[in-house]
């Protein structure tokens, strides 16, 4: 019942019917819901995540990106020409935006005509075109200062709260990370949470969604993120693929080169990302898990990682 009245109050102030709305799974960090007549999925983010600058460059973001002939999930308006709507319910406030929804499904590692060399080739194609995009543009149009250094702050405050001794070794990274280079040839606007689950399938070609965590990074970053999940649960699906990580590599690099060159300094950061990617998953498990129920393979990977972070290794040998 409680779900319900939410549910209602949230389409009365968003302009809908309740019946149009159907909670979409996933989501980790939002609340994302399917308006069926309409044909589009709204997203619901918490102002304490978010601002609504944030979502309005985001938005000019991905209307760029389609522009440029990147498949990216299209922002809608809504009813009222407004980009952005502002909510509050039960007492917490929402800040909505709307996308129209891709008809196709997420990248799944368990189906071979998702889980092949082509498929990853174009997967670093797409990225590839991205990047490309996300060197050209003017940074004062996408507020850089909003963005740059977004959630890097965040995320050491709660690693501090959790273990001082992870919270200093990721500072200790972030320092190294900004004395990279910062030159077009790999650094502009990323998607930043690049992993399969972020893209979806439609006849034959790969989509990217969920953009809201994008900003100014390294580009290095995103193919970091691509190949830690591919390497992570693509094992968990084909522990008989001996070499994924490197296939996926080789594949996802040849599709990344034919849009922008693959330089020596991106592929040198991706084993520095892959560390990143660590600390950001270590901190997400223990605020989204169960801590006190924590199933046998979710206990070995907090161990995992925790031995990985407070000893520095990397997570994926290149």
């Amino acid at each position: 019942m409680v779900l319900d009245r939410r549910l209602n109050e949230i389409a009365f102030q968003v302009g809908v019917e309740a019946r149009h709305l159907h909670g979409v799974s996933g989501g980790m960090q939002n609340l994302i819901y399917e308006n069926t007549r309409e044909g589009t999925v709204l997203r619901l983010s918490t102002r304490k995540r978010r601002i609504k600058e944030e979502l309005i460059a985001e938005q000019v973001w991905l209307e760029s990106l389609n522009a440029h002939g990147v498949r990216v999930n299209i922002p809608k308006c809504f009813e009222d020409g407004g980009m952005v709507k502002e909510i509050s319910v039960d007492q917490e406030d929402f800040l909505v935006t709307q996308f129209e929804k891709i008809p196709g499904e997420v990248l799944d590692p368990s189906l071979p005509s998702h889980w092949n060399p082509e498929v990853f080739e174009e997967w670093g194609r797409q990225t590839g075109k991205l990047h490309q995009f996300g060197k050209t543009v003017r940074l004062d149009k996408f507020h850089q200062k909003v963005l740059k250094r977004k959630g890097l702050d965040r995320l050491y405050r709660a690693l501090n709260e959790r273990d001082q001794w992870i919270a200093e070794g990721y500072k200790k990274l972030i320092s190294g990370i900004e004395k990279l280079p910062k030159d077009d040839t790999c650094y502009g606007l990323v998607h930043r949470d690049l992993h399969h689950g972020n893209i979806m399938v439609l006849d034959g070609g790969l989509h990217i969604i969920d953009t809201d965590d994008f900003g100014y990074s390294w580009f290095a970053e995103d193919i970091a993120t691509a190949l830690y999940h591919v390497n992570w649960h693509g094992k968990s699906v084909h522990p008989e693929w001996e070499g994924l990580h490197m296939d996926f590599l080789a594949a996802f690099a040849k599709g990344y080169a034919g849009e922008v060159p693959l330089t020596d300094v991106v592929m040198e950061g991706i084993p520095i990302f892959l560390r990143k990617r660590e600390f950001f998953l270590y901190n997400l498990f223990h605020e989204i898990w169960d801590l006190q129920n924590l199933e046998d393979w979710q206990s070995y990977t907090l161990k995992q990682l925790e031995d990985n972070l407070k000893n520095e290794k990397n997570p994926i040998q290149l």
